[in-house]
């Protein structure tokens, strides 16, 4: 029932969605929040993460949010290489979802604090 229900969900926003990938975006991300509410090295984690994608025909952008009242959220504590291992499976979520392999996939961290301005931690792509 739960699969009926789902699959439902799906096909109704397919049939609505304005744009040619908004489907997929939403997918996305509701995935992605999900999954990879917490980023973990093992020793340091960052919560409180929120996931905003746009998809057009040669490129996307993963925008990752991180909440913060006060401090990095743990960015500056966080291993980079094992948090570059997580975005790849990001970008290849994404690929795979538009089948579209080599799609480039520009992604940002941005820390959202609620205290000062917000911040770019972290651009590349890939």
């Amino acid at each position: 029932m739960k699969k009926m229900l789902f699959l439902i969900l799906i096909l109704s926003v397919v049939s609505f969605s304005k744009g040619d990938f908004e489907a997929s975006e939403d997918i996305l991300e509701k995935q992605f929040e999900i999954e990879y509410s917490v980023i973990s090295d093992g020793k340091t984690q960052i919560k409180d993460i929120e996931y905003d994608l746009t998809i057009s025909q040669n490129r996307a952008i993963l925008e990752l949010e991180i909440e913060s009242t006060f401090g990095d959220a743990n960015w500056s504590k966080l291993d980079k290489q094992i948090f570059e291992k997580v975005i790849f499976k990001l970008v290849k979520s994404i690929r795979s979802e538009v089948n579209n392999p080599k799609l480039d996939v520009t992604v940002f961290v941005k820390l959202d604090k609620k205290i000062g301005s917000d911040k770019t931690l972290f651009n590349k792509t890939y």
